[in-house]
Parts: structure tokens; C-alpha cells; sequence
């Protein structure tokens, strides 16, 4: 007993007389991915954002998994302190991707993340047409998100598919959708693999995952379309439901005339009161998970009235730049009021697609739709034969199978096999480089937007510090990410503003790469180490 107590005294009197023997405080982080495939490699990502982490000699990470459903509800919930978020466009304007992530009214990635002044440059930036003034107002905004660092950059995607050589029409661009309706094989049906699945329903009032959208935009219609492989420009908008729209010179009123002669599959016409009643509906609804609350259409859209029965007018509350590409975004297509009750969300039904997609203006109707063990399986997409796209050509192949994997390897393995005709998020980077030379493949590359951040749930300490966000963010190694994880196949990302996009800025780059030196002496400060 004598001796413990010696050594104990020995111990404790080392530590006083010598510093650098004491026990080091680290900075704890419980640090969560999705493992269900949903985004490239995240698991790959996570360990290597642990080892960086760790490098300081500050930091310990103890890494969790949740397939992409439960972890959404986790984080919906305010459970989940630090974890790896994505993003792919809903429209291509800036505000996109700031207004849901930087502002108050932005909910969608619960961080609690305020700031007053981000929030009136924001609002600013959302409603100046001219783009020197925006230019200086995103600047402005992407100082404060380095000096508040709610959310950290890391990446950014180009978008891949992999086909049969004998496939043709594949278009990828920033947009990331695949369009079924242009894709050309030599047999009838097509049969598409992915590791995406459905998240909510195929509702546009509230699906807004990414195959959602995906099956909303190939079986539904919009006002107008952006044109399949250009930048979303300007003057990229080609018309859908719409022949022809103008607005007002205060941007406040916009009028669309309509296509005539366009049928629901159930014959029904479609008309202006089509239209309003589906923006009616989902500014009704407003579900707390939906494109329209996330966006904000209510601070958008004030009315939607009925001119004529071919032509309808949005009134604005704010002269809304980016207006068009907003149409363009499947949040805004057109159902069917039959299949679409004015007090609820559609949902899966099983057995029945018709009544799990309220859809049905696009080049596709939903045929059907399995799941087994609560997962989905198999959807199959018909030629909708009421499409007013017929006349073009569209769409190009009779019939759609959609086959849901489990991981990026089993999907390479089917698309190997010859199970799949194409094969479509997500590919691990290896398999893609591999395949760029297996000449019984071809590979597709395009342009993307899709990015990938570290989220801060900021009522979770020591998260609400802003400090210990900036040295997490300094003690990352974006090239090394690229490098390893991705093989080249990214590009490093230093703004919340994709790289190519409008006012984008290398923001972060003011706090380095695998700036350890950095990262130390905040964390010191705080009491670590």
C-alpha cells in the first residue's frame, strides 16, 4: 500500500515539475457518415478525416455509420454533433447553396447556425440584379463563413456513368439529373443501377433526395427545362409545359403560356389550373423536409393566379434572380390534381405506382414499383404514350428498369456482369478508373455540383465555439482527400459556392490545408493540449 501511495505522489509531483508528462486534453469528436452509398466513398472519406484530425496530437475521433435515411432523421432530431454532409444543386444560383446553409430562415441542415449580418447580406444578394453589387455582397458572405465556419468545404464532384458500349444519349452536366428520355439502346428496355434510393416519397411537395427528384423530373414536367448539357445559363432555358414566358422590368410578375393539347394519363387536360393548384398545394402543405420550406417559396411566391385557361402569372414578393432556374427545378413540376390530395403528401403504396406518383406529364409513367424488407428494389418506367414529347422522338427507349444496390461494389460487379445497362451513382473511384480502360465499358464524365462539407450541430459543445470549428477546418488536407480517396476524379473546394459558379471565392484558403501549426495554437488557446 506504502508503495502505491509513493508512486502516486511521485507520479502527480512529475507532472507538476514537468508539463510535457502531464495527460494531454483532447478535443473529442463523435464524427458521423452515411453508409448506405447514398454519396462517394464516405467511409473512405471518414477515416481519412480522422487521421488528419488526428495528426494535431489534439484531436480524437470516434467515427459512427447510419444508412442515409436513419442519419437524416438523427440529425432532423439535433443528435448528431459533427457529421459529413452533400449537396447537389436545386438551381444554379449561388443563393442555393448559401440561403439553405448560412441563413436563419435555412433550416434544412439543423446547425442553429445565426448570424444577423449573414442573414441581411443574404437577403440582399438574393433580390440585386446587378452583378457587381452581388459580387460584393458574396464576397462579404464568404468572409463570414470562414470567420464563423458553420459548415467546412472540402470537395467537389464531377459527375460519372458507367454503360454498355452500345448505349447512347448519356448526357451529364451540372444539373446532375439523368435524363432517361434521351438515353438510346438497341433493345427496349434499359435497366439503370444505382446505390440511391427513395428517402421520402415521389411527391414533389416532398420528395428532395436525389433519386426523388431524379424519378420526379423523368416522370413529371415543368413550366420550362434547362437545356441537357449546357451551364444553366441565362440562356439555357428551353420551353416544357410552358411555349413562352416574360416578367415585369421590377421582376415581381411573371407570365407563362402554356402547351395546349397536353393530357394526364387519365386523359384529363392540362391546364392553368393545373398549374396553380400544384403550387398551391405545396406552399399549403409546407412540409418541414421539403424543397419549397427549405428554399423558401413562401418568401418567393406570393400568388399564383389564373389568367386564361392556357396562361398563368406568378406574383413575386421579391424580384427573385434566379426565377427560371427555379421552375426548371423538379420542386416546382406539375402533378396531377387527381392524384395529389390538397391535404396530404403521396406516398409509397405498395402495390400500386400509380398511387405511390402523382406524375405523370413527363416522357414516363411509373409502371411499377417493389420493395422487399422495407427497401427499394425495382421501379420500371413505361413510355408514357400521352406525352406531348412524342412527336420529337421522346423518349428514346420504350421501357426503364431501375435496379437499387447496396454499394458502390455491388453495382460494379452488375455492371461488369452486363446486369445493368448503365450504371449511375455512386461509383468508387477505383472502379471508375479501372473501367476508363476495360474496352467492354464505356465511360461517361460531365461537369458537377455536387459538393461534400463537414456539418457543426452548433447547441452541441464545444461545436457553438467558432474557434473550434476554424481549427478543425485548418487541420484538413483537401489535396490529399482528392488525391487518395478520389484518385484525381475531384477537385478540392475552399468556398460553400461550387468552383465555376458565379462569385465563387477560395474563402478557406486563408486558414490553409493541413495547417496543424494553426489548428495547435487555436486549440491551445482553448484550454487543449
Amino acid at each position: 500500500m506504502l508503495i502505491i501511495v509513493i508512486l502516486v505522489v511521485v507520479a502527480v509531483a512529475a507532472a507538476y515539475y514537468y508539463p510535457s508528462l502531464r495527460p494531454k486534453k483532447k478535443l473529442l469528436i463523435d464524427f458521423w457518415y452515411e453508409s448506405s452509398g447514398h454519396w462517394p466513398q464516405s467511409e473512405d472519406q471518414a477515416m481519412l478525416y480522422k487521421a488528419q484530425l488526428e495528426r494535431t496530437g489534439l484531436i480524437s475521433v470516434n467515427l459512427h455509420s447510419a444508412d442515409y435515411a436513419s442519419l437524416r432523421k438523427m440529425k432532423d432530431a439535433d443528435s448528431v454533433p459533427v457529421w459529413v454532409g452533400a449537396w447537389t444543386q436545386d438551381y444554379s444560383d449561388p443563393d442555393d447553396y448559401v440561403l439553405l446553409m448560412h441563413s436563419e430562415r435555412g433550416s434544412f441542415l439543423h446547425t442553429h447556425y445565426m448570424n444577423p449580418e449573414m442573414d441581411r447580406l443574404i437577403d440582399q444578394a438574393r433580390v440585386a440584379s446587378d452583378p457587381a453589387v452581388r459580387n460584393r455582397l458574396y464576397e462579404q458572405i464568404q468572409n463570414i463563413m470562414v470567420q464563423d465556419a458553420p459548415l467546412v468545404p472540402l470537395w467537389q464532384g464531377a459527375g460519372w456513368a458507367v454503360t454498355k458500349p452500345d448505349v447512347k444519349g448519356v448526357v451529364i452536366d451540372i444539373t446532375t439529373y439523368l435524363r432517361y428520355w434521351l438515353i438510346e439502346s438497341p433493345r427496349e428496355t434499359l435497366i439503370v443501377g444505382t446505390t440511391d434510393s427513395v428517402v421520402a416519397s415521389l411527391d414533389v411537395a416532398e420528395g428532395y433526395g436525389t433519386f426523388e427528384e431524379l424519378a420526379i423530373l423523368n416522370s413529371g414536367a415543368g413550366l420550362v427545362y434547362i437545356k441537357p448539357g449546357s451551364v444553366a445559363g441565362p440562356e439555357d432555358f428551353m420551353p416544357g409545359l410552358a411555349t413562352g414566358w416574360s416578367s415585369s422590368s421590377d421582376g415581381l410578375t411573371w407570365t407563362f403560356d402554356l402547351r395546349r393539347g397536353v393530357k394526364f394519363s387519365d386523359g384529363t387536360e392540362f391546364d392553368a389550373n393545373a398549374v396553380k393548384y400544384s403550387f398551391d398545394r405545396s406552399m399549403s402543405l409546407y412540409l418541414p423536409d421539403s424543397a419549397q420550406a427549405a428554399i423558401g417559396y413562401r418568401d418567393i411566391i406570393d400568388s399564383v393566379e389564373v389568367t386564361s385557361k392556357y396562361q398563368v402569372v406568378f406574383h413575386l414578393k421579391i424580384p427573385f434572380g434566379p426565377f427560371l432556374s427555379l421552375m426548371a427545378y423538379p420542386g416546382s413540376f406539375i402533378v396531377n390534381p387527381k392524384l395529389a390530395p390538397m391535404e396530404k403528401a403521396v406516398t409509397y403504396v405498395d402495390g400500386d405506382a400509380r398511387a405511390s406518383n402523382p406524375n405523370d406529364l413527363g416522357p414516363y409513367l411509373l409502371y411499377s414499383w417493389v420493395r422487399k424488407a422495407g427497401k427499394d428494389y425495382e421501379m420500371r418506367f413505361d413510355a408514357n404514350t400521352n406525352y406531348w414529347g412524342m412527336a420529337d422522338g421522346y423518349p428514346k427507349t420504350k421501357h426503364i428498369v431501375v435496379k437499387f444496390y447496396p454499394d458502390p461494389t455491388a453495382l460494379a460487379l452488375a455492371i461488369k456482369a452486363g446486369d445493368v445497362d448503365v450504371a449511375w451513382r455512386q461509383l468508387a473511384s477505383s472502379d471508375i478508373r479501372n473501367f476508363q480502360t476495360d474496352p467492354n465499358v464505356k465511360v461517361w464524365q460531365g461537369p458537377g455540383a455536387l459538393i461534400q462539407y463537414i456539418v457543426f450541430h452548433e447547441k452541441i459543445p464545444p461545436f457553438d465555439n467558432p474557434k473550434v470549428r476554424q481549427a478543425i477546418a485548418a487541420a484538413l488536407n483537401r489535396t490529399e482527400l482528392v488525391d487518395t480517396v478520389f484518385l484525381g476524379q475531384a477537385a478540392p473546394l475552399y468556398s460553400m459556392i461550387p468552383n465555376g459558379m458565379a462569385f465563387h471565392q477560395d474563402a478557406y484558403k486563408t486558414l490553409g490545408d493541413a495547417n496543424i501549426t494553426l489548428t495547435v495554437s487555436i486549440l491551445q488557446g482553448l484550454g487543449y493540449g
